[in-house]
Parts: C-alpha cells; sequence; structure tokens
C-alpha cells in the first residue's frame, strides 16, 4: 500500500506540474528551417513536437546545463558522435540534454523505490539511481547500433541505383536526389542532408565529412574515399561508382560467408547445451521405464 501511494503521488505532482507548463513551439519557423537545412537535421522534426519535447525537453536542459561539472563521471565518451549516428533520437540536440534527461530518470527511479528503504535497506533505491543513469546510454547505443546497421545494408543497394543512373547520363547529385525520393531510411535520409547542405552552398568536401561524422558505415566510408580521390585525379566518376559497385557486392558475399561461418559455433552450441541434454534425457527416461516394467513383471510373478 505504501508503495502504490507513493507512486499515485508522484504522478499526481508530476501530471499537476505538466498540466500548468506549456512550451510553445515556432512551427511556421521550424518548417522553414527543415525546408533550407533538411527534415532529418538534429531536432528538426516536421510536424506536431512529441510529448517529450513539448513537457520533459525543457527540464532537461536545465538539468544539463546546471549539472555540466559532472557530465565526465556520467558520461564518460563522445556522446554526441553517438546521438548523431542514432540519428539524434526523441529530438536530443547535445550530450547536455542527455544528462539532463539521465538525472530525471535517475530522481524519478529513486522516488519511486523509496519506500523500499524500510524493508529492504538503500539496496533498491540505488539500483534505481543506477538504473535511471545508464538507461538512457543504453537506449542510445542500441538506436546507434540499429541505424549503422540498416545503413551498411542499405549502401549495396543504393550504390546499384546511383551506377546505373549515371550511366544512363545522369549527374552524379541529380542521381543521388533519385535515391533520395524513391527510398526511405537512415541512409537516404542522411544523403538528403548531404544534397540539403550542399544546395545551401556548404563546400562538396565539407558535406563528404559531415556525412561521415554522422555514420559509421564502413561501406560508406570507403565509398566516399573513392570518390574524393575520383574527383582529385580526373577519374570518371562511373568507371569508379563501377568498380566499387563490384568491390561492394564481393564484399557483401564475403560478410554473407562471414556470418554463415560464425553462426555454426552458436548452432553446435545451442545443439550441445540444449538438445543434447534433451535427447539423453528422453532415452534416460525410456530405460526407467522398461526397468521399472521388467521389475514389475518379475516381483509381480
Amino acid at each position: 500500500m505504501v508503495v502504490v501511494a507513493f507512486i499515485t503521488a508522484f504522478a499526481t505532482v508530476f501530471l499537476l506540474v505538466t498540466g500548468y507548463v506549456y512550451v510553445r513551439t515556432p512551427s511556421r519557423l521550424q518548417q522553414r528551417i527543415v525546408t533550407y537545412t533538411g527534415a532529418s537535421g538534429p531536432g528538426l522534426v516536421a510536424g506536431k513536437p512529441s510529448y517529450y519535447q513539448r513537457r520533459l525537453r525543457p527540464y532537461a536542459q536545465r538539468l544539463g546545463r546546471a549539472t555540466r561539472p559532472l557530465k565526465r563521471f556520467v558520461q564518460p565518451g563522445e556522446w554526441d558522435r553517438r546521438l548523431a549516428w542514432a540519428g539524434y533520437p526523441g529530438g536530443i540536440l547535445t550530450s547536455e540534454e542527455l544528462l539532463g534527461l539521465q538525472w530525471i530518470l535517475c530522481l524519478a527511479g529513486a522516488f519511486l523505490l523509496l519506500p523500499a528503504i524500510v524493508n529492504t535497506g538503500p539496496f533498491l533505491t540505488l539500483f534505481g539511481v543506477v538504473f535511471g543513469l545508464g538507461l538512457p546510454l543504453i537506449w542510445v547505443d542500441a538506436r546507434a547500433s540499429e541505424r549503422q546497421r540498416k545503413v551498411n545494408q542499405a549502401v549495396p543497394d543504393a550504390l546499384d541505383v546511383l551506377t546505373i543512373c549515371v550511366q544512363a547520363g545522369l549527374g552524379f547529385d541529380s542521381a543521388l536526389w533519385q535515391i533520395v525520393e524513391r527510398t526511405t531510411g537512415p541512409l537516404s535520409e542522411e544523403l538528403g542532408r548531404f544534397l540539403h547542405e550542399l544546395k545551401i552552398g556548404v563546400p562538396r568536401a565539407e558535406c563528404f565529412n559531415r556525412l561521415l561524422e554522422r555514420t559509421n558505415s564502413n561501406e560508406l566510408r570507403i565509398l566516399i574515399g573513392a570518390l574524393v580521390q575520383a574527383q582529385q585525379l580526373g577519374v570518371p566518376i562511373a568507371q569508379t561508382l563501377e568498380e566499387q559497385a563490384a568491390d561492394m557486392r564481393t564484399r557483401r558475399i564475403q560478410r554473407a560467408r562471414e556470418e554463415g561461418a560464425k553462426a555454426s559455433p552458436k548452432i553446435a552450441l545451442i545443439t550441445t547445451i540444449l538438445i543434447a541434454p534433451a535427447v539423453m534425457c528422453i532415452f534416460l527416461a525410456v530405460m526407467i521405464y522398461n526397468m521399472v516394467g521388467q521389475f514389475t513383471n518379475l516381483f509381480g510373478r
């Protein structure tokens, strides 16, 4: 009952506070920024903002700025780059805002588990604090890994389409626009932002560098390196794309073989740990059943 009362009190206070706080979103200005810089930019989301952006984001920003000296202890790595790899989920702009979100979840976890001190001591409350600090980092890492996996999977197909379009007579930028307009996913978003940056006057080399900073794809890094080298040496871009497409297909086959080779020990491990003991238990049960039947017949006579 005490835990239920604490949870109810926390929910009541939270709803009262958020009910009186209204964060105005400059929708027209935001739409113009999305138009000129690309919809995949950090924190730029077309349409209605999410609940986090409207309610929790101001508190996260304030807490992040107030606890900035503790950032190196709570976030020991380069989380700005990981947020970029994750595509800025939830409208998180900087690692400071992520730090504020960690403190919000930390306080919420400690408050919800506070009644457990009466029975089990501070262990559960400490667990709530650690869980609140670590959950956003685990979430961002998972989003970044998933997003980069999708980018790696989309690069070979996008390169094939790009090669066909360039060989058909389209320019490189026009071929990229075809990919952006006809496909969806993280790679399409990053290429769209790359083209928007070119459109507003950012140098091509700097656009390539920014694209590499926002992604952690090996295939994309190799492709961009080959394109930059071809541009510097004056090699026809259609020939470069054709060679890279052939190499990409070869690497794709090799990666599939590597994944297949990695799956074999896993299957053997599962067979050894789960299937073999189960089969042995079945044989043992049959043997015991037959032995019990023989002893019953023997003593029954």
